[in-house]
């Protein structure tokens, strides 16, 4: 089991700066690359998106980590190459919300009995 420190406890604010060149998505290639499963809830995700995340995820499918992703169809944004590409991961579930105001932005993390959570406004796009 991992030792966690009471300062592991504390909200912490992510965002994209790219002066300081902070990004999120070195935030979820750290949490993925550290969790046992993780779970992704997202309206949107582009070729972009995966394409940042590719090489963790690739990771992820040779370590057998499971994931679990819920997409959707809202505003027919999402490209169905990117739903394509995601088959290519059978560590990886993916389900796709089929309807309207389906609008989340949430990244769940398990590492043994731990959670790491990231809920705002970015999708993987």
């Amino acid at each position: 089991m991992t030792q966690l420190s009471i300062k592991d406890y504390h909200p912490k604010l992510l965002y994209n700066d790219y002066h300081d060149k902070v990004r999120l998505s070195e935030e979820l290639i750290k949490q993925l690359k550290e969790c046992d499963t993780f779970d992704v809830s997202v309206a949107f995700i582009k070729e972009s998106g995966l394409a940042v995340l590719r090489e963790v995820l690739h990771e992820l499918r040779e370590q057998n980590k499971q994931g679990r992703i819920v997409t959707s169809t809202y505003l027919n944004f999402n490209d169905p190459k990117m739903f394509k590409d995601l088959l290519k991961y059978p560590n990886i579930t993916v389900r796709i919300y089929q309807g309207e105001g389906f609008h989340p932005k949430g990244y769940i993390f398990k590492k043994d009995d731990n959670y790491k959570i990231i809920i705002g406004s970015s999708n993987l796009t």
